[in-house]
């Protein structure tokens, strides 16, 4: 441990802990700038005075939408049934159906497509479908998104191992960002 903090030190890389404060010996997160405007972030534990790292990664896209729920609301209005399905898969309409108001819901899930789009950088690819982009649910209600079609063939060629989605909603305004990252132990090409 010793002789990683001094090569941490020695190469001038800051090291906190998850709290922001000094690191502690049970955690520590070491940010390394790769330039162009690119980091690795390596999070590691001490068990057993035995460093072992349980992540590296390099973020290569992030995306954030934010959509007024009322004017999503009367753009699903309009456009009826087959508006919904053309933009949701089955088990997102179920879901968002099963909620007393489900518009907020559908435009959360909607910003959280846009937002992968964004991150992906495959805005206007041709053949790209709504349904490329699946919002679920795990066990703990965290959402998770689940790609195919053109956007699983774009994230392969990118190398994205991994979409971190986030959403969020209040009574006027859905947002999700979304974050595609590449595990630093591939190659990217």
């Amino acid at each position: 441990m010793e002789g990683l903090l001094k090569t941490a030190i020695t190469h001038n890389l800051p090291l906190y802990a998850a709290n922001g404060q000094p690191r502690s010996l049970e955690n520590l997160i070491l940010y390394y700038p790769l330039g162009e405007n690119r980091i690795m972030l390596i999070c590691e534990t001490l068990s057993d005075h035995v460093l072992s790292m349980e992540r590296a990664s390099l973020i290569v896209g992030i995306g954030f939408d934010l959509q007024d729920i009322r004017d999503f609301a009367r753009s699903l209005s309009r456009g009826g049934d087959a508006y919904v399905q053309r933009i949701f898969t089955e088990s997102e309409i179920e879901y968002c159906r099963s909620l007393p108001d489900a518009n907020p819901s559908f435009a959360v899930r909607f910003a959280a497509k846009e937002a992968a789009i964004k991150a992906l950088m495959i805005a206007g690819k041709e053949g790209l479908s709504w349904h490329d982009f699946e919002i679920t649910n795990n066990g703990n209600g965290a959402p998770s998104m689940t790609l195919s079609g053109i956007a699983a063939t774009s994230a392969s060629e990118k190398k994205v191992d991994c979409l971190l989605v986030s959403l969020t909603h209040s009574r006027v305004t859905a947002g999700a960002i979304v974050i595609a990252e590449v595990n630093d132990s591939r190659q990217r090409r």
